[in-house]
């Protein structure tokens, strides 16, 4: 049991109800994120009618990588509103649990629930890999963490909870994630400079600049 639950059946049928509607909410958001940030008229503005769920092995290589960062900065605008929403509904979800869980287990576990969301649409591909729009499951695992992380500090303005709790709760929950999937120590090293080098390649390009004129943020 990675998730920091009581492992008892009455319990995990709670907390999976939870993440269940916790996993149609981070969608939502995510979908309303490319409305916000303009990725939805860009595309349009430039014809851009490509699937995100086909093969884009036929694309150049910019418009793959224009893809992709165009799914990771939706996913990060969106991590910010879905951790809110889990210290925000923290009581609710004890009171049907009915034991006193902490406030930072019951946010890890659900921030954990998440990257395996994640991992299940890559795992879908996982027999006939394909480049998709979306990023692999660990990639987009370590730019939420790293986004709630990087916002901890407004976010414990706003929430008024403690901000080292914040980046405690993304530090842990990511990296009992890479020992779930049992990546070691020097693999975590190694994913997170070619994601570092992912993203460094996305800021080179400019990408955000090409669709800020249609953004709503």
């Amino acid at each position: 049991n990675c998730f920091k639950i009581k492992n008892e059946e009455k319990y995990r049928q709670i907390f999976f109800f939870f993440l269940m509607y916790f996993w149609l909410y981070f969608i939502t958001l995510h979908e309303y994120s490319h409305i916000v940030l303009g990725h939805a008229d860009y595309k349009t503005s430039t014809n851009n009618t490509i699937s995100e769920y086909i093969d884009l092995s036929c694309l150049s290589s910019d418009e793959k990588i224009e893809a992709q960062a165009m799914e990771l900065e939706a996913d990060s605008n969106a991590s910010g509103l879905f951790f809110a929403s889990l210290i925000l509904v923290n009581e609710k979800i004890k009171e049907e649990l009915e034991y006193n869980i902490e406030k930072k287990d019951l946010a890890f576990s659900y921030l954990l629930g998440i990257y395996f969301l994640f991992d299940f649409f890559f795992l879908s591909h996982k027999n006939k890999p394909k480049v998709l729009a979306h990023p692999l499951g660990i990639e987009r695992s370590l730019f939420f963490a790293g986004s709630i992380r990087t916002n901890a500090q407004e976010l414990s303005k706003i929430l008024k909870v403690d901000k080292n709790m914040i980046e405690n709760i993304a530090d842990s929950s990511i990296l009992a994630f890479f020992d779930y999937l049992n990546i070691s120590k020097k693999m975590h090293q190694s994913e997170f400079m070619a994601f570092l080098a992912k993203i460094n390649l996305m800021d080179k390009k400019k990408i955000r600049e090409r669709y800020k004129k249609y953004r709503l943020l």
